[in-house]
């Protein structure tokens, strides 16, 4: 049941229909795309093992990992509003809730780059976070939303806005006798804490008794060591108290392995900065504390001391287990039981009419198959004959074959659909017996219903529809009575099958006696012919006199069958009409049947001869191709006979055209070689003509040549004397040239040397001779 005082979790919001999608905000839709997107159904199976299902039943995972998550969330950060979030941390698949945490998260560490930055400053952001992440709590249900959130948005706000209040809190808590160690979170230092986290640490909620001791990780822990051993000290006094009760979604949880570890967790990290005080505290509180918060936070002392502080820890008692064993059990069977029950609400009583028409669906389909593989079977064995008959024919019209041979493929062939024809009939027959049965059972129950929607007439009435009834017609074309043809529905039925049903009727109204012993039915019979005087019963007779032979009988039954009252003779006499009129019916269908048995036998026989005749047509049919293909060949001999001899003449004239036209060819080739023998004798004397005429021009340019020749040496001596006479002219006009220009050089310099004449004394040092070295 409930526990009192602790409000139940509000439901999870299921994966949202088309309307909820419609309803939802872009970016909303666009995140949860994203987060599925990234999902992997392999991981959602571990994550299902990893996680307890006694903690959150309802969970449901979709195998998203963190650091996929994150990334995911920080891309969609500056779009993600309150409300998207809301729609998040409601959700309830796992991860869903993790991105809608880690978007507080991210929003409260970085407020300017979410879509909280249009508060006045940072603060009044990270307030406004803080206020949606604890009205969000209650949907905080497993321990890593609660780890992974939690410090980083309480621990850091209760630093930022309560760190005087927490060292006043510490510092009182010092002075006080017997030091921290003695000393836990008092009445008056609770009450000096914020609102949020005095409801957290007095909660009787599991989820929100974890936050309030792991939000001291981080922040809290850097800012004053000795708060969160006052309130780990808070909470052991706390668990100590018998009528303490925690409970999830409600419910109470005997379970507290999640709270000791958390414990555990946050007195190792304090005693990573405070190892001494640590130390003391645990010796000072060992008896206080779980096996499982002493191993946890002992877990970076050596062996030997763990192993003492571990032993003097408070073991875990054996009812505390069984009663978290059978919670355990019962949550995982209420879960089973609303699986099978949500298994069976979507089985229907379709399902079962769906299989039934399915496998007659099969049976049908395999039954076509079946018959329609036969007829393939069948149609080719006639394929077959019919390839032969061919085969035959045209080797009977090569002349390669007999007649006979033809006569015994068409009686195969007129056998074999003989047979298939016969097999269609039994088929056929079978078929309409099926229809004329389903007719029959119809028409009954049809006849049945309109007799119960009749209104209720007296017999009188019923005599007079009788008759005035249409007669019902039977294969005899007599008349039958109105039970019989309502009953039987002759029209479509065989007169065998008629003949069954009456005796079959008969037999249901008391057989040959009516249900009366043979003596009275005898009585009876002899009562009966005194009234009608041997005369046969009318069929259709009228009211007046089927009363007055009633009545007639009913006067003699008195004295003669006085064991029998007048409605049982009565009776009788209704029943002995039907009878009679029954066996009347019975005899007219066994002569029908027997008339269409002789007309059946009539009709095969005149089919027999008209067989035979088709046979006897065939076989002269036969006889006459054959005699047909006899002329044929014989004439197709004479002509193949006068195609040989006139071919035999042509090929003659052909020899003797062929030998002139060798001969001619043989005159034509030896004069064609005369006459190119004429032509090479005239070309090899051209030829020799042309080498004597280039002999003759070649001797003649030759002189030519030593003509010009003789008469160039001439003309290059004169002109070689010309150059030498104008090279010598040229020699002298240089010479000269050069003369008097060495001349006007001379003149030139001795006016200058006149101009700059003056006196040098000579220098007897100077060396002004060559001289010879001195060895």
């Amino acid at each position: 049941m409930p526990v009192s005082g602790i409000a139940m979790k509000p439901p999870y919001c299921a994966a949202p229909t088309p309307s909820q999608e419609e309803a939802e905000s872009v970016v909303g839709r666009q995140l949860k795309a994203a987060l599925l997107g990234g999902a992997d159904a392999s991981y959602a199976v571990g994550a299902r093992r990893f996680f307890k299902l006694a903690y959150c039943p309802d969970d449901v995972f979709i195998g998203l990992k963190v650091p996929v998550c994150r990334a995911i969330v920080r891309e969609h950060l500056s779009r993600t509003d309150a409300g998207v979030i809301g729609e998040l941390v409601r959700d309830n698949r796992h991860e869903m809730r993790m991105a809608g945490f880690m978007c507080l998260v991210e929003s409260y560490i970085a407020p300017s780059k979410s879509s909280w930055a249009h508060h006045e400053d940072e603060d009044a952001a990270r307030q406004a976070i803080v206020t949606e992440y604890l009205s969000s709590l209650k949907y905080c249900d497993n321990w890593d939303l609660v780890d992974m959130s939690c410090s980083k948005i309480l621990g850091d706000w209760l630093v930022r806005q309560h760190a005087a209040d927490i060292e006043g809190i510490s510092t009182a808590a010092s002075t006080a006798p017997g030091g921290t160690n003695s000393a836990g979170l008092s009445a008056e230092a609770v009450s000096s804490l914020p609102d949020w986290y005095q409801a957290l640490l007095r909660s009787g909620d599991f989820w929100e008794v974890r936050v309030s001791v792991v939000l001291l990780l981080g922040a809290v822990l850097k800012c004053n060591t000795t708060f969160a051993f006052l309130v780990c000290k808070w909470h052991l006094d706390r668990l100590q108290q018998a009528d303490l009760v925690l409970a999830i979604n409600g419910m109470p949880f005997a379970d507290r392995d999640l709270v000791h570890k958390a414990l555990g967790w946050v007195l190792r990290e304090a005693g990573k900065l405070d190892r001494p005080q640590l130390v003391s505290f645990l010796n000072s509180h060992a008896a206080q504390c779980h096996r499982t918060t002493m191993r946890y936070a002992t877990e970076h002392f050596d062996r030997a001391a763990a192993k003492r502080l571990v032993a003097l820890a408070q073991p875990t008692s054996a009812a505390a287990a069984a009663t978290a064993a059978t919670v355990l059990l019962q949550k995982r069977t209420a879960a089973l039981e609303r699986d099978i029950g949500t298994f069976y609400a979507t089985k229907t009583d379709l399902q079962d009419a769906a299989q039934s028409l399915q496998e007659e669906e099969r049976q049908d389909c395999q039954a076509r198959r079946d018959e329609l593989a036969k007829i393939r079977k069948q149609l080719n064995s006639r394929r077959a004959v019919l390839k032969q008959i061919r085969e035959k024919v045209d080797a009977l019209a090569a002349g390669l074959s007999a007649p006979d041979d033809l006569q015994g493929l068409m009686e195969q062939l007129e056998t074999m659909l003989s047979a298939f024809r016969r097999g269609m009939r039994l088929e056929f027959e079978s078929l309409s017996a099926q229809e004329r049965s389903m007719t029959r059972e119809l028409q009954a129950a049809t006849t049945r219903f309109e007799d119960w929607a009749k209104p209720t007439q007296d017999a009188s009435a019923d005599d007079a529809d009788t008759h005035n009834s249409s007669r019902v017609p039977t294969l005899a074309r007599s008349r039958l009575s109105d039970t019989v043809a309502a009953t039987l529905s002759l029209e479509c039925t065989t007169e065998r099958d008629v003949a069954g049903r009456i005796d079959a009727i008969i037999r249901n109204e008391g057989g040959a006696t009516g249900g009366w012993p043979q003596h009275q039915h005898d009585t009876f019979l002899r009562l009966w012919t005194q009234v009608n005087k041997g005369d046969a019963l009318v069929t259709r007779e009228t009211a007046d006199v089927r009363r007055r032979k009633v009545a007639a009988l009913l006067s003699r039954a008195a004295t003669a069958l006085v064991e029998r009252d007048s409605s049982e003779v009565e009776d009788h006499f209704a029943w002995y009409v039907r009878h009679l009129e029954y066996a009347r019916q019975k005899r007219e269908l066994v002569a029908a049947w027997r008339e269409r048995r002789a007309q059946e036998r009539a009709e095969k026989a005149l089919a027999d001869e008209a067989a035979a005749e088709a046979s006897q047509s065939a076989a002269a049919a036969a006889a006459a191709a054959a005699e047909r293909v006899q002329q044929q060949r014989d004439k197709k001999r004479s002509t193949v006979r006068a195609w040989q001899e006139q071919r035999q003449s042509r090929e003659v004239e052909e020899e003797a055209a062929k030998a002139a036209a060798a001969e001619a060819e043989r005159v034509r080739l030896e004069a064609e070689r005369q006459r190119q023998r004429k032509v090479r004798q005239e070309v090899a004397a051209y030829r020799a003509e042309r080498v004597r005429e280039q002999q003759r021009l070649e001797t003649a340019r030759r002189m030519m040549r030593q003509e010009a020749r003789r008469a160039s040496q001439a003309d290059i001596v004169t002109r070689a004397q010309a150059d030498v006479e104008a090279a010598r002219l040229r020699r002298e006009e240089l010479e000269r040239l050069a003369e008097e220009k060495r001349h006007r050089e001379d003149a030139l310099l001795r006016g200058t040397s006149a101009r700059w004449q003056c006196t040098v004394r000579a220098d007897p040092d100077r060396l002004v001779g060559a001289t010879k070295a001195v060895v």
